[in-house]
């Protein structure tokens, strides 16, 4: 396929350089990139659709009460006298 493509300045410094350091050709490197580019996204996406699961830790009983209660966790950290 032959299209036209309008590269940002910074893109166009880096591809330059890597022309410089692999001796590709302009279109070999542009596909190499956008290939490895598209393969990695295609497989992040097949990855994402993995159901994943977290490890649920039961650390009992709370030794302090009920941690939703301020006036409880205050009266347990600064006595019944808090008020």
């Amino acid at each position: 396929m032959r299209t036209t493509l309008t590269l940002d300045d910074d893109i166009s410094i880096l591809l330059e350089r890597r022309l410089a350091e692999t001796g590709q050709t302009f279109k070999e490197l542009v596909n190499s990139l956008l290939r490895g580019a598209l393969v990695k996204k295609a497989t992040v996406c097949a990855d994402a659709s993995k159901q994943m699961h977290t490890p649920v830790f039961h650390g009992g009983t709370l030794l302090i009460g009920d941690l939703t209660s301020t006036a409880e966790m205050l009266a347990i950290a600064e006595g019944e006298d808090f008020k």
